[in-house]
């Protein structure tokens, strides 16, 4: 090896070898690596308690099922079956008062959907939710009154006139038609209404 040539290369190689065997060496890398092994060791240890538990306490659970006298067991029976009904009881009554609350609001003349919408908020005291429905049933419903209201008006006769309307048609108009009508052609209002 006297042949060997020192190149800063070779220097490099040579320390950075030097470097791995103490750091293999060194005590600080053999304390983790006995802990890492120990970590797992006592891993499994306790995945393996943990499996024993569970099946304990089934096998516990069976041996008390089996020592319960049958009293006592008719008695949990029943207890888990009236908690059941009860749940299910809980259950249909909401549904009957939804179901009477959106009958309520459909006879209000709600649709059905504003009618279940506004069911749902009052059975759960949602003010505000009920406060929203309520104010687009009421957009709706102006909008089909105004829309009704426009439909009933009389068609005026050509030169302006109402002279074609009926007794009903009189009726339904409003106060700003009726006060047109009484200035524009008071002998129809008189014949509606007998005044002049």
């Amino acid at each position: 090896m006297a042949d060997e040539v020192k190149t800063p290369e070779v220097e490099t190689k040579k320390a950075d070898e030097k470097a791995t065997e103490k750091a293999s060496e060194s005590p600080v890398t053999k304390d983790w690596e006995a802990e890492y092994k120990k970590l797992v060791a006592e891993n499994e240890k306790l995945k393996k308690a943990n499996t024993n538990a569970s099946k304990d306490a089934s096998e516990w659970k069976a041996k008390y099922r089996e020592t319960q006298d049958s009293a006592t067991r008719e008695k949990e029976e029943r207890d888990e079956e009236l908690a059941r009904i009860l749940e299910e009881n809980t259950a249909l009554k909401k549904a009957q008062t939804l179901a009477t609350h959106k009958a309520g609001w459909l006879s209000l003349g709600f649709n059905d959907e504003l009618a279940a919408d506004a069911a749902t908020a009052s059975v759960n005291g949602d003010f505000t939710a009920l406060m929203a429905t309520m104010k687009k049933f009421l957009t709706v419903h102006d909008k089909e009154i105004n829309a009704a209201n426009i439909r009933s008006m009389p068609a005026p006769v050509s030169g302006g006139g109402y002279q074609g309307i009926t007794q009903e048609q009189f009726d339904n108009m409003s106060y700003r038609e009726m006060a047109q009508l009484y200035t524009e052609q008071p002998e129809v209002f008189a014949k509606f209404t007998g005044k002049s």
